[in-house]
């Protein structure tokens, strides 16, 4: 029996391949897009989360919302947040005991299962992480299984590593370049440095880059002791001084803010825990030390949490004129019918007067 079977042409093979290749250029942006609205919708269910124990925090303290920082060293009843230094993956010295973050009181009041995990994970810690969130991730290999020798991280290497209740599920992708030390061109590469989050260091630590996002918390909330009265300064990256609302040794409760449906709580940051209430932190353009401090890690876009428990998707912006107009400014025109109110956010200014 004769066979009437023939090849392909070539030019039959190049249409299937170029057909291929449309629809690939089509289909994978749509699933990348797929792939961070579900990055985004589990973030968005942390930052709820969040909420919820800020509440719960709100109603065990006289409706105090939960300090971005906090140095109760000095006083007579310290808490246990924070009560033991912290000089593990990106603590670049021991944190003096008392003194912490938002994440400090919300993990060991509230992630008792995440504790035990991380415990179970890193025995060498000794009940470090039942007092203290750990600043950088713990869900890697805590024997350091990394192929490079300057670093002792191997994400992804246990299970639930992306599982920090704290932090975002999308992952960190921007670094500070400045801190990467030049090659001299002979011998080994120099070690890259341990980089501290802000409130610790200045963030943006290469060896962050991979794991999880942070959610930084607006620090108009500090609570932080007089420096007059041997409170210690405890200063971070971004600061303003003269656009700050301080007052020492003061606590803010909701129902002393304004509108806590626009009064913005946490925002991505590829920084660290905090983020100063300055405009410099904010400014996207500039190229200063301590300046663009918000990820847009949702291309194009971030979440913010805000006082009333809601998270929201937040459009690019250029500086923080255009989130909250002339009302985060330290001198707004005397008639607020007057004020530029931007997008309508409550950043700086959540009080009147301050």
């Amino acid at each position: 029996m004769s066979s009437n079977r023939r090849a392909f042409t070539i030019i039959e093979l190049l249409t299937v391949v170029a057909v291929i290749a449309i629809l690939s250029a089509i289909l994978l942006p749509v699933l990348g897009g797929v792939l961070r609205s579900g990055e985004q919708a589990e973030s968005i269910n942390r930052m709820r989360q969040i909420a919820q124990w800020m509440q719960l925090y709100a109603q065990d303290s006289n409706d105090v919302v939960l300090p971005s920082r906090f140095d109760y060293r000095g006083q007579r009843f310290a808490g246990k947040a924070a009560s033991v230094p912290n000089t593990r993956f990106t603590e670049a010295g021991a944190l003096p005991a008392g003194r912490g973050t938002w994440c400090d009181i919300l993990w060991q009041r509230n992630c008792q299962a995440e504790i035990d995990y991380v415990e179970s994970r890193s025995p060498q810690s000794s009940g470090l992480f039942r007092v203290r969130a750990p600043d950088s991730m713990v869900w890697n290999d805590p024997n350091g299984s990394s192929s490079d020798p300057a670093f002792e991280f191997d994400y992804g290497a246990l299970a639930d590593w992306n599982a920090h209740p704290l932090r975002s599920r999308a992952l960190l992708k921007k670094f500070d370049r400045n801190q990467i030390p030049p090659e001299s061109g002979s011998g080994p590469p120099p070690p890259v440095p341990l980089v501290p989050p802000i409130p610790h260091g200045s963030g943006g630590g290469f060896q962050e880059v991979g794991a999880p996002g942070y959610f930084a918390a607006n620090d108009w909330f500090r609570w932080l002791p007089d420096p007059d009265l041997d409170g210690e300064p405890w200063g971070i990256s971004g600061a303003i001084e003269t656009e700050s609302h301080q007052e020492w040794q003061r606590y803010w409760t909701f129902s002393q803010l304004g509108n806590i449906s626009k009064s913005m709580y946490l925002v991505d940051s590829w920084r660290g825990e905090v983020i100063a209430d300055s405009s410099l932190a904010f400014d996207m353009l500039s190229n200063n030390l301590g300046a663009g401090q918000v990820d847009f890690r949702y291309d194009p876009t971030c979440l913010m949490l805000f006082l009333d428990g809601h998270a929201e998707t937040i459009a690019p912006f250029n500086d923080i004129g255009e989130l909250e107009g002339d009302r985060g400014l330290a001198n707004p025109p005397a008639n607020p019918a007057d004020w530029d109110l931007g997008r309508g956010l409550w950043i700086r200014r959540l009080v009147e007067g301050y």
